[in-house]
């Protein structure tokens, strides 16, 4: 018998019962988060070519945590255009879905629990398929001779990875087509049919690309791996005065340069881009439960004037935080 944590399984028969769940069609349902637990809704359509598209618009009201779907397909690609929320204990490891991140990945254990950021809005679509169905669409298009992708035609049995890279122009224009189709049915499952195929063309030309930024999960990398994570919660435990990169490196057991670049692989950011998010974030929680004012918050978090403060709020969530206090009370 499965164990699943008391909070956890409260949390997913609260979403669970309380959820507004639609089937629209025998390969379209709809559900929308309860009230209770933030906004929101989560959508998966089931492709003519048996691939599955979900598509993501929610945002909770705190930390919550829910068992990642077995069911699913182990091959797919994701992408993030805002939000975050982090992948724990999937085949062992952890890892983080960010802002602006595309991703091409296989997860042959799909055991693990998603940890969604509270306060931000998550958007993302994804496309998930079988192995199989890959290869047999791959074997076709011979002009991909990528190592990775030759690989996963070519092997009987597929290592777990992950390609991370950035949302490119022309992802994100189809993505919005996807999130605004204008299209209804019978015609509307046609549409994201074909703009899933486009999706999945973009990023598999990014892959081929010499401009890749992509990284593998490999399990030798674990040990590499937990000190990364483990420099990201020195930089959250000392917000207020975070150390600098050559202690952070040292506390760790790393040196400077692979801390930078296995952290950019993991998060897709630097580790103090990567502390800035943390801060707003934390930031906009504290403003959210209403106990403290801006100043009071700015130092909490770290910052040193409040202007400073303000400034980088509205940079990253595009407005002040005055103007988020005003939204809260509306």
């Amino acid at each position: 018998m499965k164990t699943v944590p008391l909070a956890r399984q409260r949390c997913n028969d609260t979403l669970q019962n309380q959820s507004t769940y639609k089937e629209y069609h025998s390969f379209e349902s709809y559900k929308e988060i309860p009230k209770s637990l933030g906004k929101g809704y989560s959508k998966t359509i089931k492709l003519i070519s048996d691939a599955v598209l979900c598509i993501a618009n929610i945002k909770f009201f705190k930390n919550y945590d829910y068992e990642i779907d077995e069911k699913l397909p182990d091959l797919g690609f994701g992408f993030c255009l805002s939000g975050q929320n982090y992948v724990k204990k999937v085949l062992k490891y952890n890892f983080a879905i960010t802002k602006d991140q595309s991703s091409f990945y296989h997860l042959s254990d799909k055991k693990g629990v998603y940890q969604i950021i509270p306060n931000d809005r998550f958007i993302s679509v994804g496309i998930m398929m079988q192995t199989d169905s890959f290869r047999s669409f791959m074997e076709e298009e011979q002009h991909y001779q990528s190592t990775a992708l030759r690989k996963i035609v070519e092997k009987n049995r597929l290592d777990a990875f992950r390609y991370v890279d950035t949302i490119t122009l022309s992802m994100r224009q189809i993505i919005k087509q996807i999130l605004h189709c204008p299209y209804h049915e019978p015609t509307h499952r046609l549409f994201f049919e074909a703009k899933a195929l486009e999706l999945i063309f973009h990023k598999l030309n990014q892959i081929e690309s010499l401009t890749i930024q992509a990284k593998r999960i490999v399990p030798g990398n674990q040990k590499n791996r937990d000190k990364i994570y483990m420099a990201e919660e020195l930089l959250k435990k000392n917000m207020d005065n975070p150390p600098g990169l050559s202690e952070l490196s040292r506390s760790v057991g790393i040196s400077r340069t692979q801390l930078l670049r296995d952290f950019q692989a993991i998060f897709n950011t630097s580790p103090y881009s990567h502390l800035r998010d943390m801060r707003l974030r934390k930031a906009k929680t504290i403003l959210y439960e209403g106990e403290t004012n801006i100043t009071e918050t700015a130092y909490i978090v770290g910052y040193s004037s409040a202007s400073h403060f303000t400034k980088a709020f509205k940079q990253h969530f595009g407005m002040t935080p005055s103007c988020y206090i005003r939204t809260l009370r509306a």
